[in-house]
């Protein structure tokens, strides 16, 4: 019919009751309106097998599991121009993993670890939306990737020449 969806109402006018975060233009990452299911991430490794994975929910917990290394790769491709500075990271765990229901959405937590590092003092806590295509593949937004834990002057070297980066840079020196 022609007609858009109003994205912004006065605070004068009636706000309609079955208004969405999507019709309203508001991201999931921020969206309070449907309810996550969590997935029991509990039996994931990464580098060797499996085996303690709950049979009935194998195949969503290995969608998050693939969605959590996507997340990864998304994080370092955006340092790939900056790895002489920054280091590579490394999954170390798959912290947690919420599902939009009905939908192949996750949302990821995932702990990194510099590539070669051997302390947990040097790793970083990232989330991000993820979200499985029909072909298969993962789709990620860098600006739907967040670092959750408190990094401050570790991410000090690339502030001059890629600031942007800041957030997931954790500097060689």
């Amino acid at each position: 019919d022609g007609h858009l969806p109003q994205e912004a109402f006065s605070l004068l006018t009636r706000i309609p009751l079955e208004r969405t975060c999507e019709n309203a233009g508001i991201p999931d990452a921020f969206c309070g309106c449907f309810q996550l299911e969590e997935v029991d991430v509990g039996g994931v490794t990464f580098g060797t097998n499996d085996a303690a994975i709950d049979e009935k929910q194998k195949s969503v917990v290995l969608t998050a599991k693939s969605a959590a290394g996507a997340l990864l790769l998304v994080v370092n491709a955006a340092l790939k121009d900056v790895f002489d500075i920054c280091h590579k990271w490394k999954i170390a765990k798959l912290l947690k993993a919420s599902k939009k229901p009905g939908e192949d959405k996750f949302m990821i937590r995932i702990e990194l670890w510099p590539e070669g590092a051997r302390e947990s003092s040097l790793s970083a806590i990232f989330q991000g939306w993820v979200v499985k295509n029909k072909s298969g593949s993962f789709d990620i937004k860098l600006g739907e990737a967040s670092r959750l834990d408190k990094y401050g002057v570790t991410s000090q070297c690339v502030l001059k020449r890629a600031y942007k980066l800041k957030e997931y840079c954790r500097c060689k020196n």
